[in-house]
């Protein structure tokens, strides 16, 4: 058994190993393509390595295993220090599992998709950086380190994401990514900042109920209050709606990042980078920030039902938006990047509904057929030239492996038995059906909105595989297998999604929940009593979840793959619907037009004001009027001694004039 002092000691290195190859590529490997690919891809095997062995160690320590602290004093202002460190419990172990096993298999893929290119070692740095940000999040002890790596996270997807600099929409991507994320980001900043200072309000020195060495920002000493009663009675007294408020400013942070409706914009542009970026931003890095933090701090969530619900509702109507805007894609990427979208909101949805355990679940095992399925596009697009699956068809035969391995992906993306995404779909769909008695507030339509979710998931990606692998080719290209180096991972991650799912079946001891320490449902409140707490697998959900993603396969099958319905009839029958979804319910046309009208017109007034009345009037006018004053009284100092002899005796004869006129 591992003491603490090893434990935190791997912590920081399986956090430090991607930050340092970045550095080192930077700094001294430029010129020397593979070796900055060895250090980039070894970083995070290490990485991996080691977080396999501290998951088991933590395994073996039983589901009470005690969270293991390491922090490093950052800076202190007045009576408040901050620390950065790393925080090791299962959830930040899960976490980084996920970040680092999945994206092993992308960093590999990514050695020979990007071969050739122009920018190998700079692609590198900037991945490995990536890397290094996720982890800070995952490994974080406090809100102070959180929002630091939070924005080195958005910083590094900004580059990534606009990596072919070259291209116009990718540097346009790029921004809008970032513009976006500073929409959540500040929520969250105002989120941190009220609930720190309710806490020191309440708790912190010189206060009635001073608790000391409080660390208003350590999760640790947060978690502590609001666990136990009469802190937590006492903190929402004082705080009143500003509870609520406070958890769901955080929240919009975690809407930027997790791409949550309206927030969601700038996911589906930002497939304007290499596709292994893709494949790490959806799978294992940025997107699954948001969900994950609102798991790390769910005891901030889980007291307030106002915020749960706005977070459930939030949720459904972005699994619902995005899985219909999926259905009539043609972009490959962009049919992924709509799915991510709706996984995210099912995730968070889950969350919403006191089902934190299932939204984490779902994170992991969806991190693995998303991996499986963005590297699989990028294999298809290698091979054909293009994104649109209209110019594909016929792949099966010509790319066995992708197309094996896609299926599987596509089979787990749809909730099938016995793959991963089955278990971790039926516990979102149980998590809406069984605790909607006990949530305080009606589940009941999010539930059938998810089931409905369920089909359409289905459906798109049926469309998908039986437009890109089947039936006959119709690009231009001549398509062929990927290097192993590409489908070596396809591989690695189909085991994956087929056997991830076993991790946390329902009905396997207490759950998932039970070992991250989440709680379930009760009478509108949590249940933390662990023992108290049932987790039974679900044979009527588990049934419904499954006959809707055979469904959607089949109703694909039947429209794409044997034609027997004409999809272009459907179109025009449909023709109103389908405007609405291709122009994506013009959510994004209405954002243009806030910016391009609305911003611009703003604009151009505040320059109209500035520039004609402030500047021109008072400034420029006050300064002219003193210019022109300067002026004529310059004119009055001539130099010649005759001019000032003239001048003194006209005034002279003035002042006479007017002493004898007075005295008459």
């Amino acid at each position: 058994m591992m003491d603490k002092a090893t434990i935190s000691t791997l912590a920081w290195i399986i956090l430090l190993a991607p930050g340092v190859a970045s550095i080192l590529i930077t700094l001294f490997t430029l010129k020397n393509k593979w070796l900055s690919g060895f250090l980039s891809v070894g970083s995070i095997i290490l990485g991996a390595v080691l977080s396999l062995a501290l998951m088991f160690e933590f395994i073996g320590r039983g589901s009470g295993a005690e969270a293991v602290l390491s922090n490093i004093e950052w800076m202190t202002a007045g009576s408040v220090t901050f620390s950065i460190g790393v925080g090791v419990d299962f959830t930040s172990l899960l976490m980084s599992c996920v970040v680092t096993v999945v994206g092993s298999c992308i960093f590999v893929y990514a050695l020979g998709y990007m071969k050739g290119d122009e920018g190998w070692s700079r692609f590198f740095a900037k991945f490995a950086f990536f890397a290094f940000s996720m982890l800070g999040i995952t490994f974080s002890t406090n809100f102070a380190q959180i929002f630091v790596f939070w924005e080195l996270v958005g910083v590094s997807s900004y580059m990534l994401i606009g990596y072919f600099y070259q291209q116009s929409h990718a540097a346009e991507a790029g921004k809008k990514a970032f513009m976006t994320n500073r929409i959540g980001d500040f929520g969250m900043t105002l989120g941190i900042l009220m609930l720190f200072w309710s806490v020191m309000k309440v708790f912190g020195p010189g206060s009635e109920h001073a608790i000391e060495g409080l660390d208003a920002l350590a999760f640790s000493d947060l978690r502590a209050i609001f666990m136990d009663e009469a802190l937590r009675t006492q903190l929402f007294d004082a705080m009143g709606w500003q509870a609520w408020v406070g958890a769901l400013l955080i929240f919009v942070g975690a809407m930027g990042k997790s791409a949550q409706f309206p927030l969601h914009v700038w996911l589906p542009d930002a497939m304007a980078g290499p596709t292994p970026v893709s494949a790490l931003m959806h799978a294992a890095t940025m997107v699954a920030a948001g969900v994950y933090m609102v798991v790390k701090v769910f005891w901030l969530f889980a007291w307030s039902p106002e915020a749960l619900q706005v977070i459930a509702w939030i949720g459904g109507i972005t699994a619902f938006l995005a899985a219909s805007i999926a259905l009539v894609q043609r972009d490959i990427k962009k049919i992924l990047a709509y799915s991510t979208l709706s996984q995210l909101g099912y995730m968070v949805l889950a969350c919403g509904l006191m089902g934190a355990g299932a939204g984490m679940f779902h994170l992991t095992t969806h991190a693995f057929f998303k991996a499986l399925l963005f590297l699989g596009a990028g294999s298809v697009a290698h091979a054909c030239h293009t994104y649109d699956i209209f110019e594909m068809g016929g792949l099966w035969k010509k790319m066995k492996i992708t197309a094996i391995t896609f299926w599987i992906g596509t089979l787990a993306l749809a909730g099938i038995f016995p793959l991963a995404g089955f278990w971790s779909k039926d516990e979102i769909l149980a998590a809406a059906h069984t605790d909607a008695a006990e949530l305080g507030f009606n589940a009941t339509p999010l539930y059938w909105l998810a089931v409905g979710v369920a089909f359409m998931t289905a459906f798109y990606m049926g469309r998908c595989n039986f437009l890109t692998f089947h039936g006959k080719y119709r690009g231009k290209a001549h398509p062929h297998e990927s290097p192993p180096l590409m489908w070596g991972p396809l591989v690695a991650l189909s085991i994956g999604a087929i056997f991830v799912g076993f991790i946390a079946m329902p009905g396997l001891h207490h759950g998932l929940h039970y070992y991250l320490g989440l709680p379930q449902a009760s009478h509108g409140l949590p249940q933390w009593d662990y023992e108290q707490q049932h987790h039974v697998f679900h044979w009527s959900i588990a049934i419904l979840g499954t006959v809707m993603g055979v469904a959607g396969l089949i109703t694909s099958f039947l429209i794409y793959g044997k034609k027997l319905i004409d999809p272009e009839n459907l179109k025009q029958k449909f023709l109103p619907i389908w405007t609405l979804l291709d122009n994506l319910y013009y959510i994004d046309a209405f954002y243009l037009f806030l910016v391009k009208k609305v911003q611009q017109g703003i604009a151009v007034l505040a320059n109209f004001l500035e520039q004609h009345i402030i500047i021109g009037i008072f400034v420029n006018g006050i300064a002219g009027g003193a210019r022109e004053a300067g002026n004529r009284l310059r004119m009055m100092q001539t130099g010649r001694v005759h001019s000032y002899v003239t001048m003194v005796l006209a005034g002279i004869t003035i002042l006479v004039f007017w002493f004898v006129v007075r005295g008459n």
